[in-house]
Parts: structure tokens; C-alpha cells; sequence
């Protein structure tokens, strides 16, 4: 037992350190462990998730799957070579004596399909039939050369290599479109990175005014049991310090909310704690032009490129379908060579019978032949219905396509429109909100003072500090605001 179980412990070795079994892949949480252990910089979040995104993996593994589609396109035109072989052996009773035939036939052949519709193929073939041990066996042999070439239906450099077209058109689309997951899941990692700290800075201003509550509540108790103030004035600094603890816990939770969200854009575990160095985010204007921010969104959006190449797709496929509805009129031509010993069954036959009654076997006169043949193909479909309506549907999508690319290109342009309409409007109302801000701690200042000399009640003070976190939150808004809305421009222009 000691001797199977050391056996066995050695073989789990061995088989552990060569790798015979599988390990499972490392899962992202580990692979990025190194750098999820510092605070992640917006461009380590998109080092990350351009990397490790369900979403983009799957656009890859897409592109991939359709790229393959071009070489199994291509694969047609690849010479075919093919080869048949029979062996037969058969025994006739019911004579005196038996009769034995033999055959042995084969048959090589080589085809090769040219891009103009051009089918070339060379054929050899050896037959040995053997009817009599006593007979000679010389094999028939036939040599055969041909070309056939459509002249209307399926001819033509752009009918015959329609295939890889399609295929190379739809691995474009394919490639377009993983461009655009791209620029979607570098605006969705800014969107999420900027709403971390979006709420981690509301999380910050409403602090700051639980603080400032906190203090009104001491402040209004202090008065009261000195005899200068009212119950009425704790009260209402007793419940302005409650919702402001309401808002507090409320961004508490959407901030974990953003964290997760972020987590779920970077690929990894959701749940996992993360932490972002970048506590701020500052007021940068973008010097824009739109006629040149417009006409960049027109050539090097993605979704617009997918949109053009699906239209000329279309068109391909209309002259494809065009091209099915003419008649079948093809030219054969063929060289072939036969050398026939003239072993036929009726003289094999005459032979064995010849040699049983005693006489000389006749001798064969051996045939042989080569020359050309030419044929003339014409076939057409009475009505052509199905032919027709195959056209005029691929017609359909081509003008489908026409419009579809229309409506994309007029969408790109209404919506880069209203997003540099709102990244204007985010600059005036930053500098109207930064206006506010310092109007709100004038006002809070002031009521303060007057509070603390007994000429104002605190509700003057509870008004002030609700501007002022209003104030606070709606520039922090606007300012995260203004950031998406510059990740939503670099994903329409297809990247600064």
C-alpha cells in the first residue's frame, strides 16, 4: 500500500510540473492585482478595460470568427484533386467451367476554378477488365483536358469573386464595429470614473454641511439655554442636520453604486473594493470647431463607416443578383485522348470460347483516338420569376442601405450638435454656479454673524447653508457633466 500510495504521489508530481493538467485561467481580479493595490488613475482604468472588457472580448472573438469567413471565401479557388478507385471481382456459375471477371478501374482528377468564372479540369483514367487468366491484360486509358467558361450568368471578375468580397465587406462592418465598442467602452470607463468622483465630492460637500448643521444645532441649544434664542430654533437646525444626514447616506450609496458600475466596465469582480487617485476634476474648456469637429465625425465614425460599407455591400449583391437573372450560355471546350485495346466484353467472350474449343485466340486491334470537342450550353428559365425577385429584393436593400446610411449620417450630426450645444451651456452655467457659491457663503457668513449678535434667527442660516449645498452640488453636476459630455464627443468623432 505504502509503495502504490508513493507511487502515486510521485505521478501527481509529475503530471502538476509538466502541465499535463489543466490550470484555470488566472481571473482579472489577480492578473491586475498589483495595480487594483494603488489608486487607479483614469488611464489605468482604460488600460484595463480595453484589455479585459466582457464586452470588447466579445467583439474581438466576433471579428475573429469573421475574418475566417475571408479564407473559406478564397478556399474556392483553390485547385481540388480527387480520386476514385474499384476493384471488382466476380465468378459466373452455372457454366462448365466457371467463369471469373476482374476489373480494375481508377480515376484521377485535378479542377481549379478561375475568379472570372473560368472551370478548368484534367482527368485521367486506367480501366483493367479481365475475363480469362490466358488473356493479355492492357488497360483502356483516357486522358481528358477541359475548359469551361460562362459567357452571361456567373461570368466576370466582379460575379466571380463576389464571395470574397462579401466576406472581405463583412469583416470590415465586423472591424467597424469593434471600433465603435472601442470608443463606447472608453466613454463608459470615463462616464463611470467621473461619477465615482462625482459622488465621492458630494459625499465630501454634504459632510461639510452635516458639519455646518451640526454646529447650528449646538450653537441654537446654546442660545436657548441662555435665554436668547428659541425651541423653535433648534428645531429647525435639528431637522435641517437630518436630511442633510439623508442626502449624505444617500450619496454614500451612489457612490458604492459608481464603484461597482465601474468595476463592471473594467472587467473585473463587482463588489470588489476599488479606490481612484484622481479626487478632483477641473474646469478645462475645449477650444471647439465645429465644422472640423463635424467633418471628423463623418469620416472616421465608426458607426457611419459600418453604414457605407453595408451599403456597398448591398450594391454588390444587387449586381450579383442582376447577374443570376441572364441566361446560362456557356463555352466548353475539351481535349481528349483514348488508347482502347478494344477490350470489349462481347470479343473477351468470343476469346475464351475460341480457346476451350482448342482454336488460337483472335488478336486485338488496338484503337486509339485524340482530338477536340466544343459545346455550346443554353439554359434559361421560363418566366424567371424567382431569378427576378431575388433582384428586385436585393434592389431593396440596397436602397434600405442608401437610407439607413442617410439617417446615420444625420444622426451623427444632430447628435454632435447637442453635445457641443451642451458642453457651451456647462461653461456659462459653471461660471453662473461659481458665482452662487461665493454669493451663498457671503450670505452664510453674514447670517452667522447676525445670528451670533442676536439680530437674525437661524432660519436665515438654514437658508443659507441649503443654497449653499445646493449651490455646491449643482456645480460639482455640472462639472462631471461637462467631462461625459466630452467623452460622448471623442466617441462620436471617433477619437480625439
Amino acid at each position: 500500500m505504502r509503495g502504490r500510495a508513493g507511487i502515486g504521489s510521485w505521478l501527481a508530481v509529475w503530471l502538476l510540473a509538466g502541465g499535463a493538467i489543466a490550470q484555470p485561467v488566472a481571473d482579472p481580479d489577480t492578473r491586475y492585482e498589483a495595480r487594483l493595490a494603488a489608486p487607479l488613475t483614469l488611464e489605468d482604468c482604460l488600460a484595463i478595460a480595453l484589455e479585459n472588457n466582457l464586452e470588447l472580448r466579445i467583439a474581438r472573438t466576433g471579428l475573429a470568427a469573421t475574418q475566417t469567413t475571408v479564407d473559406e471565401a478564397k478556399g474556392a479557388f483553390l485547385p481540388e484533386f480527387t480520386f476514385i478507385g474499384e476493384r471488382t471481382n466476380l465468378t459466373h456459375y452455372g457454366e462448365v467451367p466457371n467463369r471469373d471477371e476482374h476489373l480494375r478501374a481508377g480515376t484521377a482528377s485535378v479542377t481549379q476554378l478561375l475568379p472570372l468564372g473560368t472551370l478548368i479540369d484534367y482527368s485521367y483514367s486506367a480501366l483493367h477488365l479481365k475475363l480469362d487468366p490466358d488473356l493479355s491484360d492492357t488497360p483502356l486509358r483516357t486522358i481528358r483536358f477541359g475548359i469551361n467558361q460562362p459567357l452571361l450568368r456567373g461570368a466576370g471578375w466582379r460575379t466571380g469573386t463576389a464571395p470574397v468580397r462579401a466576406a472581405r465587406y463583412e469583416t470590415d462592418i465586423t472591424r467597424a464595429a469593434l471600433r465603435g465598442v472601442e470608443l463606447g467602452v472608453t466613454r463608459q470607463v470615463r462616464t463611470a470614473y467621473y461619477e465615482v468622483i462625482r459622488q465621492a465630492k458630494i459625499i465630501d460637500v454634504n459632510a461639510q454641511a452635516v458639519g455646518r448643521d451640526s454646529q447650528l444645532v449646538l450653537q441654537s441649544q446654546t442660545k436657548l439655554d441662555a435665554g436668547l434664542g428659541t425651541r423653535r430654533d433648534v428645531l429647525s437646525a435639528e431637522i435641517i442636520l437630518e436630511q442633510d444626514r439623508g442626502k449624505l447616506v444617500e450619496a454614500t450609496t451612489l457612490y458604492n453604486d459608481a464603484v461597482d458600475g465601474l468595476a463592471r466596465v473594467l472587467g473585473l469582480r463587482v463588489g470588489r473594493r476599488l479606490e481612484i487617485a484622481q479626487k478632483d476634476v477641473t474646469m478645462e474648456r475645449m477650444q471647439v470647431d465645429e465644422a472640423a469637429i463635424t467633418n471628423k465625425a463623418l469620416h472616421d465614425n465608426p458607426g457611419l463607416q459600418a453604414a457605407r460599407l453595408q451599403l456597398e455591400r448591398s450594391r454588390l449583391d444587387a449586381r450579383v443578383a442582376g447577374n443570376a437573372r441572364l441566361p446560362q450560355l456557356d463555352l466548353n471546350v475539351s481535349w481528349n485522348k483514348v488508347d482502347d485495346p478494344d477490350f470489349n466484353e462481347l470479343t473477351k467472350i468470343e476469346n475464351v470460347q475460341r480457346v476451350r474449343e482448342g482454336n488460337e485466340p483472335r488478336e486485338f486491334d488496338f484503337t486509339a483516338f485524340k482530338g477536340w470537342t466544343t459545346l455550346l450550353t443554353l439554359s434559361y428559365p421560363l418566366g424567371n420569376k424567382s431569378l427576378g425577385s431575388a433582384h428586385r429584393r436585393a434592389r431593396e436593400l440596397q436602397d434600405q442601405s442608401q437610407r439607413n446610411l442617410d439617417d446615420v449620417e444625420r444622426q451623427l450630426v444632430l447628435d454632435l450638435r447637442t453635445a457641443l450645444r451642451s458642453l457651451d451651456n456647462s461653461v456659462e452655467r459653471v461660471a453662473i454656479l461659481s458665482k452662487s457659491i461665493e454669493g451663498a457663503r457671503s450670505k452664510l457668513e453674514y447670517a452667522s454673524v447676525n445670528f451670533q449678535l442676536g439680530r437674525a434667527s437661524n432660519l436665515d442660516i438654514v437658508d443659507a447653508q441649503k443654497d449653499l449645498l445646493d449651490a455646491e452640488t449643482d456645480y460639482i453636476n455640472e462639472v462631471i457633466d461637462y467631462r461625459v459630455q466630452l467623452a460622448n464627443v471623442e466617441a462620436l468623432i471617433g477619437g480625439f
